[in-house]
């Protein structure tokens, strides 16, 4: 084998007295030195020289030194390879199966296994092979398995044990057994009714997507780069393919609140079939999508890495040059498996509980909501959410407790939010702060008033009266809902709140129009606007699934704001900027607000201009 070395002489420049060796040589020579990482390498191994002594990273240059470096490509990919723990599982004179873990590389993990097996007799080139390293043997790894994949790889130790087992391959010899988790609830009635075909297309493929990365030594990441069956067939952009799967098996079914269930399956896909071609089958023939960050995948609410639930457990073969023996070899499942299932059915349990609690305070003991919605009373002691819709328990029960009060609710309004919590803290907070200096610091000074935008059931305004009964605070909260405004008056008239609070219907846009808001005109200017506008994106939640029951149930108007999010944001500043000391008093006045993650520095530039902005968090 040709040694790969590179060699470097250069006198050190004016302009680079007085620089580190490092330094010196990765920022004027990277192209020969690769990385940092890798050029630390060189030093190590005293590959650098200066002025013919070898030398240290933190060698001080002076003008004039003569630098020289003998880079040894095969020597630090090999040092490089031999820190990556291979794990042979079966392996005899002819055939090794050694076990590849998920993030790896898969040429790094082919030359990582050339190391382990040993030098053998080198023998001639081909597309599948692997040439080796200084020290270690060639190999030929009968298919390829994906970065983000784990499982079990096949590989022949020479050419005539290569040629059998890629026969073998395509011929459909080599049984090979994925297990995959998949979202929602799979049962072995659903596999008698995959389709036999189903249609690609790339238009419509998910916003998660996985591109290709280098790794410090240049090699491509991606390695699923396998053409689909030569039997699919393309027409007009459009890919029909046929069904992957040969057989399969259902292991188990966890719970989850982001799919309702995860479910385990094992799999047996036909010849030629790759991790590719399954993740495309499960996203686009199924509802039942595999877990993962990659291309063709979903990710669950609370686990968003780029993993990939997939992994080849089982292979079995004929022995490629002994004839009659089969060779059969297992793995466990990756221990990340059975973390994620744990985790999410942990997370579902506790939000059971939490709504079983949600029950006990609306005084339901026992309860069954099936796939239609149907409500049994007679049911067990629990609720149940089965099938894709997963209706809220506030709506079911038509209470959701906030601020430790229960408001009525139902479908015309957003439930409220324990993180809405923290708004109606921070009004709190605010009105002690001018309540205590009033002159005198009594009940009996002046008034006031509060406006709450976007009122909804009335949770906000009504949380913050609540709490100042013994002063003379009075609430106005508007609605471009009658039904919420309804519902709101409702509770206020539980709470003993009806005197203190008035409720009407009136847009945002319209807060400072003479016209249309008269009945603002007693309270005004306020001393006070509250408001937990609507601020999802219409973009950002067509991409992201696990939005479904907000857009299934939620009022729309209530929880989307246009492509951005930020358009109640832009109308409010518009307006009080425009109507300032008409709507807000000049002296003194606040408005607080809630934003969603990471909107807060945006929000903030709208109304910086002419008002000052504090944050508080709800973490």
């Amino acid at each position: 084998m040709t040694e790969r070395v590179e060699l470097l002489k250069t006198i050190v420049p004016n302009d680079c007295n007085g620089f580190r060796a490092l330094k010196y040589l990765t920022s004027r020579y990277r192209s020969t030195v690769g990385s940092k990482l890798r050029c630390q390498r060189s030093f190590r191994r005293g590959e650098v020289r200066i002025n013919g002594d070898v030398a240290e990273e933190t060698r001080i240059l002076k003008k004039g030194d003569l630098v020289e470096l003998r880079y040894d490509k095969d020597e630090d990919e090999r040092q490089t390879l031999e820190k990556i723990d291979v794990k042979i599982i079966w392996e005899d004179e002819d055939v090794v199966v050694a076990w590849k873990i998920a993030g790896m590389n898969f040429h790094k993990f082919e030359k990582a296994l050339g190391l382990n097996v040993g030098k053998i007799k080198n023998e001639g080139q081909s597309e599948h092979s692997y040439s080796g390293v200084r020290g270690g043997g060639r190999i030929w790894c009968a298919y390829q398995l994906e970065k983000a994949a784990y499982g079990l790889i096949i590989a022949a130790k020479n050419l005539q044990a290569k040629e059998k087992l890629l026969e073998a391959f395509q011929n459909g010899d080599i049984k090979i057994r994925y297990r995959v988790i998949c979202h929602g609830r799979m049962s072995p009635n659903n596999f008698d009714t995959l389709p036999a075909q189903y249609t690609f297309r790339s238009a419509t493929a998910p916003a998660i997507t996985e591109a290709p990365n280098e790794d410090e030594d240049g090699d491509d990441d991606d390695c699923d780069v396998l053409d689909d069956k030569p039997n699919s067939t393309i027409s007009a952009g459009a890919t029909v393919i046929s069904n992957p799967l040969r057989s399969l098996a259902l292991v188990s079914t966890t719970r989850s609140n982001s799919s309702s269930y995860l479910s385990t399956i094992d799999v047996w896909p036909v010849p030629l079939s790759t991790g590719l071609h399954l993740r495309r089958f499960f996203y686009f023939a199924t509802k039942h999508p595999i877990v993962g960050g990659s291309t063709y995948t979903k990710p669950l609410k609370s686990n968003r890495d780029k993993g990939l639930c997939l992994a080849v457990l089982e292979v079995e073969f004929q022995h490629p040059l002994k004839e009659g023996e089969r060779v059969r070899v297992e793995n466990e499942e990756p221990p990340k498996f059975e973390i994620i299932r744990a985790r999410e059915q942990k997370f579902w349990e506790k939000k059971r509980k939490e709504e079983e609690e949600e029950l006990r305070r609306a005084g339901v003991s026992h309860m069954k909501v099936d796939e239609q919605g149907t409500i049994d009373s007679n049911g067990i002691d629990q609720v149940e959410y089965d099938g894709a819709k997963k209706m809220p328990v506030a709506y079911i029960v038509g209470e959701k407790e906030f601020y430790n009060l229960r408001f009525k609710v139902n479908q015309a309004c957003l439930i409220p939010r324990s993180s809405t919590e923290t708004l109606v803290q921070s009004a709190l907070d605010l009105l002690k702060q001018k309540l205590d200096t009033q002159e005198p610091p009594s009940p009996a000074g002046r008034l006031i008033h509060i406006l709450d935008i976007g009122t909804g059931c009335g949770n906000i305004i009504l949380s913050i009266l609540h709490n100042t009964r013994d002063f003379n605070v009075y609430g106005l909260g508007i609605d471009i809902s009658q039904s919420t405004l309804d519902l709101a008056t409702e509770n206020a008239n539980l709470l003993d709140l009806s005197g203190r609070t008035t409720f009407c219907k009136l847009d945002l846009a319209l807060l400072d129009n003479d016209c249309e808001n008269s009945v603002l005109f007693p309270q005004m200017p306020f001393d006070m606007i509250v408001c937990n506008p609507p601020y999802l994106s219409e973009t950002t939640v067509a991409r992201k699934d696990h939005y479904g029951a907000l857009v299934e149930f939620e009022p729309r108007e209530a929880v989307f704001c246009g492509e951005d999010g930020y358009g109640c944001y832009r109308a409010l500043g518009k307006v009080l900027k425009r109507g300032l000391g008409k709507v807000l008093t000049k002296k003194g006045g606040w408005v607080v607000l809630e934003c969603g993650k990471g909107m807060a520095s945006r929000v903030r530039e709208i109304f910086e201009p002419w008002m000052n902005v504090v944050e508080v968090s709800d973490v």
